[in-house]
């Protein structure tokens, strides 16, 4: 099973509770991304644009995996892929491949690196902001339980 499959599960596993739109992928779509951009994705990420188009979820928190004519690259070398809470920008760094071979997911306002690889952004990621609201694009505090010993 892939991530794509596991991403298509947690979609219809939330189907109840959750308000999203998406479309299967068109025909020519990466090579209109290659003459867009002149970069190549790297395989694994290229295998969620076989399927979707784009991905969005409305409710219960925004949360978008933009098409690729949405694209937008900053700073040569940030390619916005996805928005999260309206006005997160979500880019892959696209300057070097990391040890996974794949490019690091980063905030692009913080530069806070979410994640190395998009299937953990696809199957964990995103539900920890849409089912349980934490900010994943910056880094958490956790306060202390008021039971929790003092050290």
């Amino acid at each position: 099973m892939t991530y794509t499959d596991n991403l298509r599960n947690a979609l219809k596993k939330r189907e109840i509770k959750l308000k999203y739109e998406f479309d299967d992928c068109s025909e020519n779509n990466y090579d209109l991304f290659i003459k867009k951009f002149g970069i190549v994705l790297p395989e694994i990420i290229k295998q969620f644009y076989n399927q979707f188009e784009y991905l969005k979820i409305k409710e219960p928190r925004h949360f978008e995996m933009l098409s690729f004519k949405n694209m937008i690259i900053y700073d040569d070398r940030y390619l916005l892929f996805s928005i999260i809470d309206n006005d997160e920008k979500i880019c892959f760094d696209f300057s070097n491949i990391n040890e996974a071979g794949q490019w690091d997911i980063i905030n692009y306002c913080n530069k806070y690196l979410i994640t190395k690889t998009i299937s953990s952004y696809l199957v964990n990621k995103i539900w920890a902001w849409v089912d349980k609201e934490r900010t994943i694009w910056k880094e958490e505090t956790y306060a202390a339980s008021p039971d929790e010993p003092r050290l």
